[in-house]
């Protein structure tokens, strides 16, 4: 799933060794002169690059500024200011921030965050997720492990400026296993309004799991423009099913379903069917 996103899973802080920093530099690009390490209680130390750095010892506090790069494992945080209370776990990166993993990439102008508490804001949030999902937002609020909430944002697939498609939404809400909940969302096709959708409610996970599927778009000329609706049913670890509902512009209603099943290695099948009253033609049934 929705895994769980954003540059905020920086708050699980499972921390991995150290690694040379010349690794994650651009080709000609200098390292920042000063290095730091510090402990963050239960966890493994934080490395903490930086041109200037000052350790404020009596409020608990370091700040760190130009270049920034704070690593953790595999895990990268670049901003051109980070300050971190090392007591409360509380911190902010301000300026050109960036956070990258192994499953997203994140690009801000500010973050703000509380390391023990797994929690924290960011704001004007651009996101690339499981190497699929281009999310961005206003504001981003991380809540624990895995839950987030973010306010008038967009979800897409597709790349560049103007996605084909996307559906922007007042609220978009993350919860466990990878589902997620829109209110107040809008289909859009190259940006222009299409469907409404007051409230949505769908899954975003790779991994086979029940639930609403993204809504799809195509266009034709015998068909008009077509709106596809899909639910996803893991029957079991062995079947499964797909009911869907699509509307023709030029046709109407499409009702269909499929059903699949896997008993061994050579014996699987699938069964479907739909039905299509066409506004022009006859009924329809195809089995």
């Amino acid at each position: 799933m929705f895994r769980a996103l954003l540059f905020l899973t920086l708050l699980t802080f499972s921390f991995g060794g150290n690694s040379a920093l010349a690794e994650d530099l651009q080709p000609g690009e200098k390292s920042p002169v000063i290095k730091k390490t510090f402990p963050i209680k239960h966890n493994s130390p934080i490395e903490v690059y930086a041109d200037e750095m000052t350790n404020l010892k009596k409020k608990h506090r370091i700040i760190a500024k130009g270049r920034v790069r704070i690593k953790y494992g595999n895990r990268i945080i670049i901003a051109d200011k980070v300050i971190i209370d090392t007591e409360t776990g509380y911190g902010v990166a301000t300026g050109n921030v960036e956070y990258t993993d192994e499953s997203e990439t994140l690009k801000s102008n500010e973050a703000r965050f509380n390391i023990k508490k797994k929690e924290g804001i960011i704001y004007n949030v651009d996101a690339f997720v499981d190497k699929q999902y281009h999310i961005s937002g206003k504001e981003m609020e991380k809540f624990g492990k895995k839950s987030f909430r973010a306010k008038d944002a967009t979800l897409t697939t597709c790349d560049g400026p103007l996605p084909f498609w996307s559906i922007c939404a007042s609220s978009i809400e993350g919860e466990q296993e990878g589902m997620v909940e829109m209110r107040g969302a809008r289909f859009q096709i190259k940006g222009i309004p299409i469907l409404y959708l007051p409230y949505w409610y769908a899954s975003i996970e790779s991994k086979r799991k029940s639930g609403f599927l993204m809504p799809e778009y195509q266009y034709s000329s015998t068909d008009g423009s077509v709106f596809k609706g899909k639910y996803f049913w893991a029957i079991s670890d062995s079947q499964d099913a797909t009911v869907a509902l699509s509307f023709l512009t030029k046709k109407g209603l499409k009702p269909e379903a499929e059903y699949r099943y896997v008993l061994n290695e050579k014996s699987r099948g699938n069964i479907q069917g739909l039905y299509l009253k066409e506004k022009d033609t006859l009924s329809l049934i195809h089995i």
